[in-house]
């Protein structure tokens, strides 16, 4: 939506600046465009604000809970769909993670370049082909 407001507002603008109108006109029109485009701006803003807003009630402990039990059901998740699981963003779930790591917390392994999580470390995963 933010984006949305700030293309229709330099279309707006790129047509108001190639017309020929005069200063009262030119003034009027672009009143109306901002009248219009705020409005969705406005929108977009409060739903970026409020996009966490569903776990925000919930501890960093009880998040990195429910990471875990998610870990440990799927066996291998990517940061991406952990983010999409939790409705935070992945940035969050990487300081979580990290977080969990660093108290050694979890005991899965965790793949940075692949962004996947997996509930067993490698050394641990039994050979599926004897």
């Amino acid at each position: 939506m933010i984006a949305l407001g700030f293309v229709l507002t330099t279309m707006a603008g790129f047509f108001l600046a190639a017309s020929n109108l005069d200063a009262g006109t030119l003034v009027t029109q672009a009143l109306i465009v901002f009248a219009i485009v705020l409005p969705i701006m406005i929108f977009g803003i409060y739903l970026y604000v409020t996009s966490d807003e569903a776990t925000s009630n919930l501890s960093e402990t009880e998040l990195q809970l429910k990471m875990i039990d998610i870990i440990r059901e799927q066996g291998r998740v990517s940061l991406a769909e952990l983010a999409t699981d939790l409705n935070i963003n992945i940035g969050t779930i990487t300081q979580l993670v990290e977080d969990l790591d660093a108290l050694d917390l979890f005991t899965g392994y965790i793949d940075w370049g692949n962004s996947v999580i997996y509930a067993v470390r490698p050394n641990e995963l039994q050979d599926e082909n004897p």
